[in-house]
């Protein structure tokens, strides 16, 4: 039987107490290593071009006087698209939480939460799955709704620029963000939608990737 590949995490934090037990915590899961910690964004940059990390856990509000988590993790985006990022923050601001999803960041969790759940958020982004709250759903719902459409026509603008058709939510994924809401669970979804969960899992992500392309249109 073949064996699952070793997945290399690397973890940027600033309070090193939590840095390191969260480094510990990572290499004393199986399938995991700690490949990397940093305590800034310097570290962080150069630390992801040398130790080629598959996942990068992202303090969300890095107390660095040259960047915050949030442009670190865009940094590495454009580096490495394929690295996936975990945001870890104090408090689940939406508004903060769908800038950092903007800058390319897969998921996100919060601190202080129980080791196991670190440990199952790296595993989800992972496994491609993206997790989004009801809250931040109904921060992203507000996002779309304030495309503004044109006086003629179906096409939406955003500061006075015209939307490509892939940045529209579909019924589909309007509906899933309806649903995201109202706090139905993947697996209620899926069933309320007559559809597999990994199709499920696909129309999130494609409403992340929405997201992302939104934060590109709307700082150009």
């Amino acid at each position: 039987m073949e064996k699952s590949p070793i997945r290399r995490v690397m973890l940027v934090e600033d309070n090193e107490q939590l840095r390191e037990s969260q480094v510990a915590l990572i290499n004393e899961t199986a399938g995991f290593i700690c490949v990397a910690d940093c305590g800034t964004a310097e570290e962080a940059l150069q630390a992801q071009r040398t130790s080629k990390p598959d996942v990068v856990v992202m303090d969300i509000g890095l107390g660095d006087n040259k960047m915050t988590g949030i442009q670190v993790t865009e940094q590495i985006k454009r580096q490495n698209p394929s690295c996936l990022v975990v945001m870890q923050t104090i408090s689940g601001d939406n508004d903060v939480i769908l800038k950092a999803i903007m800058a390319g960041a897969d998921g996100y969790i919060l601190k202080g939460v129980p080791n196991f759940k670190l440990i199952d958020a790296i595993n989800k982004v992972l496994e491609g799955d993206f997790p989004m709250s009801p809250g931040l759903a109904a921060r992203v719902m507000k996002m779309f709704r304030e495309m503004k459409p044109r006086e003629t026509g179906s096409k939406r603008m955003l500061s006075g620029k015209e939307l490509p058709e892939d940045l529209i939510l579909t019924p589909t994924q309007d509906r899933i963000l309806n649903l995201k809401i109202e706090g139905k669970t993947r697996r209620e979804i899926a069933a309320t939608l007559h559809v597999k969960e990994d199709a499920l899992k696909w129309q999130i992500k494609e409403i992340y990737r929405k997201v992302r392309n939104h934060g590109t249109s709307d700082s150009a």
